[in-house]
């Protein structure tokens, strides 16, 4: 009887070990999505320029 107690207060340990990483997982891709979002607008903010270095003068 003690065994069974034993395992089943692992198995609960378990439990909540697991819902606390999905929580946390599901945190860490909220911020992921919240980055990439923010990466994604800096990057519509960045104009690419190109030198031709033969007569330097610039090429957009």
């Amino acid at each position: 009887m003690e065994i069974m107690e034993d395992i089943k207060r692992k198995l609960k340990m378990l439990d909540t070990r697991l819902i606390e990483g999905k929580e946390l997982v599901a945190e860490l891709v909220v911020e992921l999505e919240a980055s990439k979002k923010e990466l994604d607008q800096n990057e519509e903010n960045f104009e690419i320029i190109t030198i031709d270095y033969s007569n330097g003068s610039e090429i957009s």
